[in-house]
């Protein structure tokens, strides 16, 4: 243990989880991590898996808020469709409202003979109604116009639209409710997570000075397998001498095949422990661990019960995380009321239409003195202002719920309920502290006295032990005496360990119960 290599993987250990996570923290198969109580803390408050459960309830507390945010921002949307029109309904179908536009050709007949008779050209005479028009539509067809009338004149294949939706919530209680309710929640993940950091230090602080008194409890046990080796040589030399039978000798070495099994179980004891704290701080399987450190017993002011209770109502997460959730039950309550009231949105919309025939030519009539039935044909762009046009509007809309079944009844009354029983939860947990409070220190005062009645215990074993092996010298006690002296040193060292041991852990529960993580002792 007194290698610095073991310590040195150690802090690269705690650094290298801190920066680069779990995935790549542990050191190489078959090294030696050692740890003291404040690394051990330090993983434990990092690593643990409940720690990191709790770290990504906070993160989904925090996207949450995100998310009733986003329900009172401006929302903007953009759309863009495309309509493809195979048949069009002819509005004139079925109708005589196609005389209509033969009287035009008719008006156009009359003004033509007119300027014919009135323009002093002999050249140039009066004609018939059918042929003006079969001359129109000649012209028409040597332009390239369709004069069948086979076709919908009022079909458009092409329809396009691209839009800009928004809206804005002016005046809505449930969403701003849930607004306040977001943050609530996040209040209390918070809480949970510092809750769950105080329980997993105080998991891996007992789990460490668990190790440590099995590891103080091993090193008594070989203190006395060294005992029981000198005592089986000092017994065969006197079997050997002719002064003691051989009998002692059988027995002091069953002594010592005893007390070896015991080295042996308590070692596998004490691999165990390790395994449970190697777990609570979310170390790899393959990686060995040792503890560095000794039980040592510090004596401590203890506060009195109103105090630490006092403490403790104002340190615990877990009571905070309880008032924080009842302050959640409290706003979904204003939510469901706020379902009673009405919703006022401002709404504002943009959008770009588009027509587009496939044919875009457009034929227009320019007649002259020479041809009077002449006509002229364009073809119009995609984008031509006579395709497309702009629509734009703004409104306020108002939605209220005016009645629905009395479901909102039901829910208010049921939200009234979770909050009293949110209310409730902050009662018990409470009385729960009070309870702890009291229950520590009850066990700090009595684990304190343990310490000091064991320490006087074991001072006393060893002077018997002592006294028993000068006495075994000098033919006063037997090999049962010794053996006695010897288990009844061993029974108060361990009771003197366990007791340090206990004051310790009740140290740590005593920190946890007012709400204060636990500090190692030096």
């Amino acid at each position: 243990m007194s290698n610095p290599q073991p310590r040195r993987l150690a802090c690269a250990l705690l650094s290298s989880l801190a920066l680069a996570g779990p995935a790549h923290a542990a050191p190489p198969e078959g090294t030696v991590v050692v740890l003291t109580l404040p690394e051990a803390l330090e993983l434990a408050t990092r690593q643990a898996f409940a720690v990191r459960g709790a770290r990504l309830s906070r993160e989904d507390a925090r996207a949450q808020v995100r998310g009733a945010f986003a329900s009172v921002l401006p929302q903007l949307s953009g759309s863009a469709t495309y309509t493809r029109t195979i048949e069009a309904l002819d509005p004139f179908a079925g109708s005589d409202a196609g005389s209509a536009f033969a009287g035009l050709d008719a008006v156009q007949w009359l003004q033509l003979n007119e300027g014919a008779r009135t323009d002093g050209d002999p050249a140039t005479n009066p004609i018939t109604l059918g042929e003006f028009q079969s001359r129109s539509a000649a012209a028409l067809i040597a332009a390239g116009v369709d004069v069948s009338g086979e076709g919908n004149p009022f079909l458009v294949e092409n329809g396009f639209r691209f839009g800009l939706s928004l809206s804005q919530i002016i005046y809505d209680a449930s969403a701003f409710a849930a607004l306040d309710g977001a943050r609530a929640f996040e209040t209390a993940a918070q809480e949970s997570l510092a809750a769950t950091r105080l329980s997993a230090v105080q998991a891996a602080s007992r789990a460490f000075y668990g190790a440590l008194l099995q590891k103080a409890q091993l090193e008594v046990i070989r203190q006395s397998v060294a005992r029981a080796q000198a005592n089986v040589a000092d017994v065969r030399v006197r079997v050997k001498a002719g002064v003691l039978p051989e009998l002692q000798l059988l027995t002091a070495e069953v002594e010592l095949a005893n007390r070896e099994t015991d080295s042996l179980q308590a070692e596998v004891e004490l691999r165990n422990v390790l395994d449970e704290l190697r777990e609570l701080v979310a170390l790899p399987p393959h990686q060995r661990i040792e503890v560095r450190g000794e039980l040592v017993y510090e004596a401590r002011a203890v506060p009195g019960e109103s105090e630490a209770a006092a403490l403790a109502f104002s340190k615990r997460p877990d009571l905070a995380e309880a008032q924080a959730l009842a302050k959640v039950s409290e706003v979904a309550e204003g939510n469901a009321v706020g379902g009673l009231f009405p919703r006022l949105s401002l709404n504002a919309n943009l959008s770009a239409n588009g027509a587009v025939p496939d044919d875009r030519s457009v034929v227009r009539a320019a007649p002259t003195a020479a041809d009077p039935f002449a006509v002229t044909r364009d073809e119009l762009g995609f984008f031509d202002n006579a395709y497309w046009f702009p629509v734009f509007d703004v409104g306020l809309r108002l939605e209220w719920n005016l009645f629905d079944g009395f479901g909102s009844y039901a829910r208010i009354d049921q939200s009234r309920i979770a909050t009293r029983r949110a209310r409730l939860a902050v009662a018990q947990v409470e009385l729960q502290i009070r309870i702890e409070v009291e229950r520590s220190l009850r066990a700090l005062r009595f684990a304190a006295a343990q310490v000091e009645t064991q320490e006087r215990v074991e001072s006393l074993a060893q002077r018997n032990y002592a006294q028993t092996e000068t006495e075994l010298r000098e033919g006063a006690a037997t090999q049962f005496d010794l053996r006695q002296a010897n288990q009844q040193l061993d029974e108060s060292r361990f009771n003197r360990l366990r007791a340090i041991h206990d004051h310790a852990v009740a140290w740590v529960d005593y920190q946890v119960a007012v709400g204060t993580p636990p500090s190692p002792q030096k």
